[in-house]
């Protein structure tokens, strides 16, 4: 349960700023799809879930982070949180600021980030579950 407090939290201290800013900016730019925003918030909750079947499959000592560039952040759970969630809230930043003016690439992208997300955690959970844990 703190883990979804503090993936809440992080995304919290990503977005909020972004909402406020978001303000001034709707007057200059056209907004973004729906499409875009519902595949963004199920990318946001696909990384969740990722971070955390990372975190539970972590648990066992013969397993690790496959990913050289997140691995060296494993060390602590807040550190490989908060480097997740900024990655993901990038993604999600850079595809809405393309999709007024190039909706479909937007949408593929985000559709590609989520279906990579959810076999990454699928495999986390699947390699958890082959370790009693």
């Amino acid at each position: 349960m703190r883990i979804f407090r503090a993936l809440a939290l992080i995304a919290a201290v990503f977005l909020l700023p972004g909402a406020a800013s978001a303000q001034t900016i709707v007057a200059e730019h056209p907004s973004t799809p729906l499409s875009v925003k519902i595949l963004s918030a199920t990318y946001l909750g696909t990384n969740a879930l990722d971070s955390y079947t990372t975190m539970v499959a972590l648990r066992h000592p013969s397993l690790g982070e496959s990913n050289p560039l997140l691995s060296p952040m494993m060390s602590s759970p807040a550190t490989m949180i908060a480097a997740k969630t900024a990655l993901a809230v990038t993604a999600v930043a850079l595809t809405n600021r393309i999709a007024p003016n190039h909706r479909a690439a937007a949408i593929v992208t985000l559709v590609a980030l989520n279906i990579g997300t959810a076999m990454v955690a699928a495999h986390n959970a699947s390699l958890a579950r082959a370790m009693g844990r």
